[in-house]
């Protein structure tokens, strides 16, 4: 009976500790800078950058993450004097791999914070937003890779009256954002 039991648990935990072949899923992490389209013509300082960080998991024809997005100014200076953003977005996405090529169309919901002040007013609210897009993400090797992409912001839930204040119409937070960046598999 000794026997037995010492077999079954030097079978557990070989079963345990043993090296197993790699998963079919990755985890990674994606650093990514970009631009907005929410500039217009009304001169000042265009928007700045667009900084964030995503980490996801892959699995082989599709993905999910989680990215987080601060946007320093959103607007351009001769519209609002201060326009910053900041965004929390759960994103699906789906697309084959080619070799060390990775193509995927993107969806994804989440928070957008705005935070908007003018000479004549302040104004900051959190929407539901909703993105979708389209990206590439190539590989040079078991772990580095580029990824770019190009997504479409709409906010939900915007009033007319609330943004009017500041000189700002509800369609100017709807905006395209390409970005590229580092990603880290492991």
């Amino acid at each position: 009976m000794h026997r037995l039991v010492l077999m079954l648990v030097a079978t557990g935990m070989y079963s345990v500790a043993a090296p197993r072949p790699a998963a079919a899923q990755e985890s990674f992490v994606n650093f990514l800078v970009g631009k907005t389209t929410t500039s217009t013509d009304s001169g000042g300082d265009g928007p700045r950058g667009v900084y964030g960080i995503a980490f996801g998991s892959l699995v082989p024809k599709a993905g999910a993450e989680i990215e987080f997005v601060y946007l320093p100014q959103l607007f351009e200076t001769g519209v609002v004097n201060t326009s910053r953003a900041f965004s929390v977005m759960g994103d699906v996405f789906v697309g084959p791999t080619i070799g060390p090529v990775r193509i995927y169309g993107a969806i994804g919901v989440g928070d957008f914070y705005v935070n908007l002040s003018s000479a004549t007013a302040d104004f900051s609210s959190h929407y539901l937003t909703v993105n979708g897009g389209v990206g590439v993400a190539v590989f040079f090797g078991a772990h580095l890779g580029v990824r770019g992409d190009l997504r479409y912001f709409h906010p939900t839930g915007v009033e007319a009256d609330d943004l009017g204040r500041v000189g700002v119409s509800p369609e100017q937070l709807k905006f395209w954002r390409p970005t590229v960046g580092l990603t880290l598999k492991f």
